[in-house]
């Protein structure tokens, strides 16, 4: 990664009905936060305004048409950019590394 880059804090959701699983790394790939959030604007809000603390955070969603759409709408109001990583890249993603994914270690072939 270029140190010109404007991201410093990357944190990956993955959205779900009643809570949303996030992870976020700082550009030294160290973990900030990790924990699930509620779907309250409350709940959401705040790990977005402590994380910019840090600097310009980036928020990757996999579901950002959908039950991400509330996620996605916070971060945007706290000015984070955005970032979609949908299922069918996720999954030709997890492809690349064999071994490593729920799938691969279920049916190895």
């Amino acid at each position: 990664m270029s140190p010109n880059h404007p991201i410093d804090i990357f944190l990956g959701m993955d959205v779900d009905k009643s809570e949303h699983q996030a992870c976020a790394l700082d550009r030294q790939r160290k973990k900030l936060f990790a924990k699930p959030l509620p779907q309250l604007k409350s709940g959401l809000a705040t790990p977005f305004d402590n994380l910019q603390q840090h600097g310009h955070v980036l928020a990757v969603v996999d579901q950002p048409n959908t039950i991400g759409a509330f996620p996605t709408a916070v971060a945007r109001a706290r000015d984070c950019q955005i970032g979609c990583l949908p299922g069918l890249a996720m999954r030709k993603a997890a492809d690349l590394y064999p071994g490593h994914t729920d799938k691969h270690r279920r049916n190895p072939n």
